[in-house]
């Protein structure tokens, strides 16, 4: 099985953490031997000086010949004697000239405890005066010993603990990459799950727990993302539907008249231009409905519209009742121009001429037979009002939604929602009034 990398960086990291807790560990351990070795040792020679001493002051000078005896109970203890001018009395197994430290012991100011290197080792010291009775008065008693043994037995600790370090290294990256894979489990029962799941089924979901972890929490988002996914694959069925069905009828008209005018034995130029100019109006159609699916996609693609184009919007109603006037002549209605104010604004003005054309269609299919239908824009402070109103009976408008799922109406009110406005429709007497309104923002 491959190495994973995962796991080696998990472990790895899991390794770098216990080694630094145990360098901090072990450093700090050395340190508290340290100060607790020197610490006792530091104890065993002032207990010691206070025996001496004791038994000094009791006895008199005559006494000195007891050090002996008294260093063999301390073994590695070495004791000095000097008198009160700070010259050496007696001494016992000393490991440093008596004259020697006698010396320091004056030059540092006779002090209580004192740590002072001699050759290539270090020593601590304790002193305390003492009154023997002689005629120079009182005196003091030194016993030093040296730190060697302590150094020797943290000097084994701390190469026992450098030998041992490696070997520790080795068994918590090995630790570390089990208990990762162990840890990692959770996700490698995702994995299988997910890839259980087949395009053609994204309404299958991952269980998620409660109360939930962070692994929950993955599988809760891919949840969401499958329902996003299921709901895009819905409105490309739709799409395609919607295409197919838009497309269609005319198509099926270019067939059917291109058939019949080349299957007739001696066609007229009469009846061939005829036959042209219903084949030129079906295809014109399937132009109009590919722009409405083109403009349908991108609405459903929620693709961000920038309004960079400086509109005459006046201008732009005229355009487009004379792009209309043929097509509302053949369908029975005639296209009027009522009050049009002057309106200049920032906007997409291919949507907006989608937009104007489409509700000038819908008034014309919908509209009573031999209607006016009249066409007028209006400035308010801060939108622009296109209004295109037209006789017949009552109708609604489609459900509002943040992606359109039809073309014709739908589509305007997208156009209006991403201009900063809203589609209104409202009814008078037998009059219906379509309301474009825009920000002008």
């Amino acid at each position: 099985m491959a190495i994973s990398r995962l796991r080696l960086r998990l472990s790895t990291a899991y390794a770098v953490s216990f080694v630094g807790a145990l360098a901090l560990v072990s450093l700090s351990s050395l340190g508290f031997l340290w100060r607790r070795s020197h610490t006792r040792l530091e104890r065993r020679l002032q207990r010691t000086v206070a025996s001496v001493s004791s038994l000094q002051e009791s006895a008199g000078a005559a006494s000195s010949a007891q050090l002996p005896a008294l260093e063999s109970s301390v073994a590695r203890i070495s004791l000095v004697m000097v008198d009160a001018a700070g010259a050496v009395t007696n001494a016992s197994n000393s490991a440093v000239p008596p004259d020697t430290l006698a010396q320091l012991w004056t030059r540092l100011g006779k002090p209580e405890r004192f740590a002072f290197p001699f050759g290539d080792q270090d020593y601590q010291a304790a002193a305390r005066r003492i009154s023997i009775g002689t005629p120079s008065g009182n005196g003091a008693v030194i016993a030093f010993a040296s730190t060697e043994g302590i150094e020797d037995d943290l000097g084994l600790l701390a190469e026992a603990l450098a030998i041992a370090a490696p070997v520790i290294v080795l068994l918590s990256l090995g630790g570390g990459y089990f208990l990762a894979g162990r840890a990692l489990s959770p996700i490698r029962d995702l994995e299988r799950s997910i890839s259980a799941i087949a395009p053609s089924d994204p309404g299958k979901r991952l269980d998620v727990r409660s109360p939930a972890d962070e692994i929950d929490a993955v599988a809760s988002e891919f949840n969401s993302l499958l329902g996003r996914f299921e709901q895009s694959q819905l409105q490309n069925r739709g799409f395609v539907r919607e295409t197919a069905h838009q497309i269609r009828t005319p198509l099926t008209l270019v067939f059917g008249e291109a058939a019949n005018q080349l299957s007739a034995q001696s066609p007229s130029v009469d009846a061939m231009r005829a036959t042209l100019g219903r084949i030129q109006t079906a295809a014109e159609q399937i132009g109009r409905r590919v722009d409405d699916l083109t403009l349908l996609a991108t609405a459903q693609a929620g693709e961000a519209v920038r309004r960079e184009d400086d509109v005459s919007l006046d201008a732009l109603v005229t355009q487009c009742a004379d792009l209309m006037r043929a097509r509302a002549t053949a369908l029975g209605h005639t296209i009027a121009l009522g009050t049009l104010e002057r309106v200049e604004f920032r906007a997409h003005e291919g949507l907006l001429r989608e937009a104007v054309v489409e509700l000038m269609e819908n008034s014309c299919r919908h509209g009573a037979a031999g209607s006016v239908v009249t066409v007028s824009v209006e400035s308010e402070t801060t939108f622009a009002i296109v209004q295109v109103t037209s006789t017949g009976k009552p109708f609604s408008l489609p459900v509002p939604t943040r992606e359109p799922s039809r073309l014709g109406l739908p589509i305007v009110m997208w156009i209006a929602g991403v201009h900063g406005g809203e589609l209104t429709l409202s009814r008078v007497e037998d009059r219906n009034t379509l309301s474009l309104r825009l920000s002008r923002g």
